[in-house]
């Protein structure tokens, strides 16, 4: 199954579901309900690269294409590190506004990061992921934190815009 990313917040919500959730301390969120339970799955050895992910249902098939044609278009790039699903807000720049961040799109599970180490949040780009693996995310719908233009997440890649 495709389908558009979805854009913006309500079409976010549409698309993967809507839930009600808590704020605990350090950005993280509590969900309350059975969404988490109803949506997110665990793939194990992704793409043979070792690795577990947490990803919405709706975006397993997406995710596996697209990391299948980055992982075959740089056989020489290693994903280290990978880690999808997390309940939490998005991250700030500045501590003081971290409190009234609004929701990660990693908290509905369609967002994911990989090798955090070389390709850190901030106000600059630095990176080590090769072009050539962010179009194989990028040419099928997936948005790059790297290409932000008020902040910099280059370890960042989601199957959702403008939000």
């Amino acid at each position: 199954m495709t389908f558009p990313a979805p854009v913006g917040l309500a079409a976010i919500k549409k698309t993967y579901g809507d839930f009600a959730y808590r704020p605990k301390p350090g950005g993280m969120i509590q969900i309350e309900g059975d969404w988490q339970a109803r949506n997110i799955v665990l793939v194990a050895n992704v793409c043979g690269t070792g690795h577990s992910i947490q990803l919405h249902r709706l975006v397993v098939p997406l995710f596996q294409e697209a990391l299948t044609a980055a992982l075959a278009a740089c056989p020489d790039y290693r994903v280290r590190l990978l880690a999808g699903f997390c309940a939490r807000q998005m991250r700030e720049l500045d501590p003081a506004k971290q409190a009234t961040a609004p929701l990660s799109v990693h908290a509905w599970g369609a967002a994911f990061d990989l090798n955090w180490d070389r390709n850190p949040f901030g106000r600059t780009l630095h990176t080590d992921l090769p072009p050539a693996f962010i179009a194989a995310f990028t040419s099928r719908g997936w948005s790059w934190g790297g290409a932000w233009q008020h902040k910099k997440d280059p370890m960042h890649i989601q199957f959702a815009s403008g939000y």
